[in-house]
């Protein structure tokens, strides 16, 4: 079990937040890729896999920033964490997004299709 300590009031970009609720699907988990930029903390939607869950929500899209996972704050949590906190997430899974541009990919960076269960591509959250 994840134990989180309250967090400091995030500096949000001046883009609007909107919740996202998704519906875990047994196999297909979430139906999203995230991933981290060079050096940064938090998360970016790398993509929403088409007919997957997330696409389903129609308010997901490709480079919004994670900002809270379940009203958990999180767009300064390392990128470890915030797989954590989708993992254990119940369903449906409620996201606080905020329209924002993908950092720069180095070749280390890491992927993570959002899925119940440790995926093929570092972590997977499909």
């Amino acid at each position: 079990t994840l134990v989180l300590r309250s967090c400091p009031e995030e500096n949000r970009s001046a883009s609007p937040t909107r919740a996202v609720t998704i519906t875990r699907n047994a196999s297909l988990g979430l139906g999203f890729a995230m991933r981290s930029g060079p050096r940064q903390r938090g998360a970016w939607v790398e993509l929403v896999v088409p007919g997957g869950p997330a696409s389903g929500s129609r308010r997901l899209a490709e480079g919004d920033r994670i900002m809270a996972v379940q009203g958990v704050a999180c767009s300064e949590f390392e990128y470890g964490v915030i797989t954590r906190l989708l993992d254990d997430a119940p369903t449906p899974v409620i996201l606080e997004v905020v329209a924002d541009v993908l950092p720069a990919t180095p070749p280390e960076a890491s992927i993570d299709l959002a899925s119940s269960t440790a995926g093929s591509l570092s972590s997977q959250y499909t």
